[in-house]
């Protein structure tokens, strides 16, 4: 079981262990039966035959059209390694907070994907 704020995802090793668990939340807690998980915390969900994928197809997609990006050129590496990154790079001013927000998006898109399955492999090592 995982709870975030007021959201909660849970597993089972048995589907008559899952219902009692959800029958036993549901009377002590007003809590809704929203079916198979699909998305959590931005991350969406597809399960299949007994796998799950993670995928962030639709949490990419709103950064994209939130940061005016959608119809920009897709490229293999978006930074040119050679640059050199400095303070002052006689460009004209830019939007120090959207490009903190930028930053930080693409921090915990990258971060929360590694995060989770290095922890995954780590409960097994």
């Amino acid at each position: 079981m995982s709870i975030y704020v007021d959201d909660i995802v849970y597993t089972r090793s048995s589907a008559e262990m899952m219902n009692e668990f959800k029958y036993e939340m549901m009377s002590k807690y007003e809590m809704p039966d929203l079916g198979l998980l699909r998305h959590v915390l931005g991350m969406g969900v597809t399960q299949i035959e007994g796998s799950m994928f993670i995928h962030w197809k639709k949490y990419t997609l709103t950064l994209l059209e939130k940061f005016v990006l959608k119809d920009c050129k897709p490229v293999s590496t978006p930074l040119v390694a050679t640059d050199k990154l400095r303070r002052d790079d006689n460009y004209e001013y830019a939007d120090e907070n959207l490009n903190r927000k930028i930053v930080r998006s693409l921090l915990y898109l990258t971060t929360t994907d590694i995060l989770f399955f290095s922890s995954l492999l780590a409960r097994f090592m």
